[in-house]
């Protein structure tokens, strides 16, 4: 809700193109990622290093995994807003809601894949023995997503009216303070089914990470 909408400011404040974030939101997200299939071996050798108890190791594992997961829930929103405006600012007018569709087959595909990939003996390679599931899908995700935003970036070219509107947005309207205080304002004035919707998608947000944790154990 609020930082989507900051990183556009942000880009168009600063003059930072959409593939820019687009590429700096893909390398965030694959950091994230990465650190969050390393949060258990890296508290596993640090309990080793140190000669800690399995109590100090599960509660480093579960700080590691907070702190991956917050930082993977705010490096993906570059990634999805920059996807987003690609599509508005590279194709016409026509064309948009076709796009947007397509992004949508896409996103429906990846999920698919995801969870048929989840169901594959990978870990019973002796090359990934030890690992678990989602350590093993966090890792592919992580190597396949710069490369993929880079293939986007090739295939999408920004309209020069998008470009120049941008750079010439006022700042003082639309400023993180001000957008900011626009949003919270906006939500204010919505009426009551309204932000029903949004309460009830706020918090099966929430509940997702921990269901989809569960089942890769």
């Amino acid at each position: 809700m609020l930082v989507q909408p900051l990183v556009g400011v942000v880009s168009d404040r600063t003059g930072m193109a959409r593939k820019n974030v687009l590429l700096l939101g893909a390398f965030a997200s694959s950091v994230s990622l990465i650190g969050l299939a390393l949060a258990d071996p890296f508290a596993a050798a640090f309990a080793s290093i140190f000669s800690a108890q399995a109590t100090d190791h599960q509660w480093l594992f579960e700080v590691l995994a907070f702190a991956w997961v917050w930082a993977l829930s705010i490096s993906v929103q570059p990634l999805q807003a920059a996807s987003r405006a690609l599509v508005v600012e590279s194709c016409p007018d026509h064309q948009q809601v076709q796009a947007a569709a397509w992004m949508g087959k896409a996103v429906a595909g990846s999920s698919v894949l995801g969870y048929s990939l989840g169901v594959l003996p990978f870990t019973e390679s002796p090359l990934l023995r030890g690992w678990r599931t989602f350590q093993f899908l966090c890792v592919i995700t992580a190597v396949a997503l710069v490369p993929l935003a880079l293939v986007t970036c090739c295939f999408s070219s920004p309209t020069a009216a998008h470009v120049v509107a941008n750079r010439h947005l006022d700042r003082k309207s639309s400023g993180p303070r001000a957008l900011t205080t626009a949003i919270i304002h906006e939500f204010k004035r919505t009426s009551y089914v309204v932000r029903r919707v949004f309460y009830v998608q706020f918090l099966s947000w929430l509940c997702w990470f921990p269901v989809m944790y569960f089942q890769t154990q």
